[in-house]
């Protein structure tokens, strides 16, 4: 073999070998992008099941209980129906389209939570004074995605795959009412419990005392967070006593 021909017998292995590298990158990294959208946990699943505390001041405490109750079809749209059949049924429409969370609202549908947000993203319109966070969370030997949204003056607000929210907007969406807050305390799937306030790993007002106590010269959020300074808008408490600026 003269010296040409060995030379480049050796450097088309080299080659070969890189193309074979590159190959088995590209082969892992589909595998890994295919396994990821394969792993994605829905929300809407049949059988899921979630305790929510409704906490609207001055009024008691209100546990309820909302679940996934089979299919339904809305303005042509395939969805889930969300009922609670404590004291009045409350019934409403929901559907998950490319990691995002909506209901229904008079037929159209309405974003509620979007798990394909990203780390420094304004979710919830809190601009610059706003600060999301992305990480994983492994709860019960299951690891979820979870989106952390803090604001000056405001509960930290906290995402987590397959479940939804710790501040539960998103479930009593259909009947936001001012002055109501509700938290989500646990998540069931088929009777199971797989997930508990807790496992958010973030502090909430709902573990505070009641507003009716808070009569300590402090100022509070509707929620029962104590703030360092009145909000620019909005209700607060104060001795007690509900504040509303306008």
């Amino acid at each position: 073999m003269s010296l040409f021909t060995e030379h480049y017998f050796i450097n088309y292995n080299k080659g070969d070998d890189i193309m074979k590298k590159i190959l088995f990158l590209i082969i892992a990294l589909t595998s890994c992008l295919s396994v990821s959208a394969q792993d994605y946990k829905n929300i809407l699943t049949e059988g899921k099941r979630w305790k929510v505390l409704v906490r609207h001041w001055p009024h008691e405490d209100l546990y309820l209980d909302f679940r996934v109750s089979g299919d339904t079809i809305v303005d042509g749209r395939n969805c889930k129906r969300i009922t609670n059949d404590q004291g009045t049924t409350h019934t409403f429409a929901a559907y998950e389209e490319d990691r995002k969370l909506y209901y229904m609202d008079s037929g159209k549908p309405s974003l509620l939570l979007d798990m394909a947000v990203n780390a420094g993203d304004d979710v919830l319109g809190y601009g610059e004074g706003g600060n999301t966070t992305v990480d994983e969370i492994t709860v019960k030997g299951v690891n979820r995605k979870r989106i952390i949204i803090e604001s000056p003056g405001n509960e930290t607000v906290c995402w987590v795959e397959g479940i939804g929210s710790n501040i539960d907007t998103w479930i009593y969406g259909p009947e936001k009412v001012i002055g109501m807050t509700s938290y989500l305390i646990e998540c069931y799937d088929n009777d199971e419990l797989i997930f508990s306030q807790s496992d958010f790993g973030v502090t909430l007002g709902v573990n505070a005392a009641t507003q009716e106590r808070k009569k300590d010269g402090m100022m509070y959020s509707i929620s029962g967070m104590k703030l360092k300074e009145a909000p620019a808008n909005g209700m607060y408490i104060m001795d007690g006593k509900k504040v509303v600026l306008k």
